[in-house]
This record gives C-alpha cells, structure tokens and sequence, in this order.
C-alpha cells in the first residue's frame, strides 16, 4: 500500500505531527494538502501485543504503536472516510 504524506516535522511524546510551519500555525498540514512524497504502509501486530503502523520513506521510517482499542478507532475512523467517499461520487 503507498499513500502520501508530508514530511515529519515532529515529535511530541507518541505523537506525531505531519506538515510544516503555515500561517493557520506551526505544523499544521490539512487533508486535502497535496503532496509529491510517497511512502510505503505497513499494519501488523507487534510482540508486544500492539499494533504498529509502519512507514518508510526513502529517507525515514516512522513506527507508530496504538493499544487494541486505539487501533479499533483508527479502523472506524477510515471505515468513515471510506464511505464519506464512496458518497461523495
């Protein structure tokens, strides 16, 4: 899976914050913010029992860890953009 994104500007703790400084602030980077950089996407359960998601860029790699339920959200959320989409056309 590819998806594109911008580059990481910084960490705070666990997370992480995409984009650059704009005049809407620091590090603000909105949905439909184009980008030409192009990463690859892995999703996988950890030893640590929690799940990873995982992306590599030519330059980076960012690991990012969520607890089962953390993870269950961030599936409803993209099950939502999906059919937001879907509906759209």
């Amino acid at each position: 899976m590819r998806l594109a994104y911008l580059p990481l500007s910084k960490a705070i703790g666990n997370r992480y914050c995409l984009g650059s400084e704009t005049k809407q602030g620091p590090f603000h980077m909105g949905i439909n913010t184009p980008s030409e950089i192009s990463a690859e996407l892995s999703i996988g359960a950890t030893d640590q029992k929690m799940v990873r998601i995982f992306i590599t860029t030519e330059s980076q790699e960012i690991p990012m860890d969520f607890l089962a339920e953390e993870a269950e959200e961030i599936a409803r959320e993209l099950v939502a953009a999906a059919t937001a989409c879907r509906e759209a056309s």
